[in-house]
């Protein structure tokens, strides 16, 4: 949804990036244009920007009506971020996050981008049906709303985009291996996280890093439900020994709550060695009493010839796509 916002001209530089990728090592500029939909001047010129965007770590070079792609070690998704990152639009998301009770004017964040102050309004009016589509208002130049949505908002823009609102220290970093390495035999400990775990340390590092701000997870009787499987006791567990004691933080339950749905609702291996077929036969059978489940389920097996015969394989597959049941 997010993507839909930002500027042309950014989305087309990723579309070109991509296209040189997947045609590495060179591509003609007929090919791009027509592929792309856009004009060769276009073309020529996003080749310019982005040679001049990476320096000497990536070069789009124009070679007898063929565009040569360069790179010196740079990979597709970091080349992805640092054009993401000169998007307006995603560094005002982030400017309306961290802007509390709305101490900065919106002058502030134009005079830090170089932009007039009409061109940084406009963009605050582009994004508000955004923001009210994703349940947030814009109050004295700060997102507001439900602390969760917002936590998970910061996530995704991290994750997504590599726009880090909160950036990760050392500590941050070690405390989230400690804290997956007390309970997840399986895990190997890496200077660096994979992408697809981003999104879940994001958020549980925000458990801390917006401290201050109370969470609330709205009430579900699925989410009450899967309290009572064991992953539940054994995060608190594991949170009490890592976070609050290295920290030296008070967590509510609520807390602990926000830490579970972000457990529930994004890729990560906590205590993956732990899950017996016993305990995954639990959570089957509390989402398969699920009337809003069943409503998922049902199709697919209405439209899968001999569902039957692999009944619990395909109310995993649906649990997995069930995100939006809490």
């Amino acid at each position: 949804m997010i993507e839909n916002y930002l500027e042309k001209d950014i989305l087309n530089q990723i579309k070109l990036l991509t296209l040189c990728y997947d045609y590495y090592p060179s591509i003609t500029l007929d090919k791009s244009c027509h592929q792309l939909g856009l004009s060769e001047l276009l073309i020529r010129k996003y080749c310019h920007d982005l040679t001049t965007l990476f320096n000497s770590q990536l070069s789009l070079n124009i070679e007898k009506s063929t565009i040569v792609y360069q790179s010196n070690g740079v990979t597709r998704e970091q080349a992805f971020k640092y054009i993401y990152h000169q998007s307006h639009v995603l560094q005002l998301l982030k400017f309306l996050i961290t802007n509390d009770s709305g101490r900065l004017p919106l002058t502030y964040f134009s005079e830090k981008f170089g932009l007039s102050c009409a061109t940084a309004y406009r963009i605050r009016k582009h994004i508000s049906p955004l923001l009210e589509k994703l349940g947030f208002q814009i109050v004295k130049n700060t997102i507001t709303g439900d602390e969760y949505r917002i936590r998970y908002l910061i996530a995704f823009l991290n994750a997504q985009f590599g726009i880090e609102v909160y950036p990760m220290s050392k500590m941050d970093k070690l405390l989230i291996k400690r804290l997956l390495l007390e309970h997840s035999t399986t895990f190997t400990a890496s200077h660096y996280f994979p992408n697809t775990f981003i999104f879940f340390d994001t958020l549980l590092s925000l458990s801390w890093k917006r401290i201050n701000y109370n969470v609330v997870v709205p009430y579900s009787s699925l989410f009450t439900e899967l309290q009572n499987i064991f992953i539940y006791d054994t995060l608190q567990y594991c949170v009490k020994n890592v976070i609050i004691d290295s920290f030296k933080i008070n967590l509510k339950k609520d807390d602990i709550d926000y830490i579970f749905l972000a457990y529930l609702t994004s890729h990560n291996s906590f205590s993956n060695p732990n899950w017996t077929e016993k305990r995954i036969d639990n959570v089957i059978a509390i989402f398969e009493n699920y009337p809003k489940f069943q409503k998922l389920l049902q199709p697919l097996k209405d439209a899968l010839p001999l569902s039957g015969s692999y009944h619990d394989e395909l109310v995993k597959v649906a649990i997995f796509f069930s995100e939006h049941l809490f």
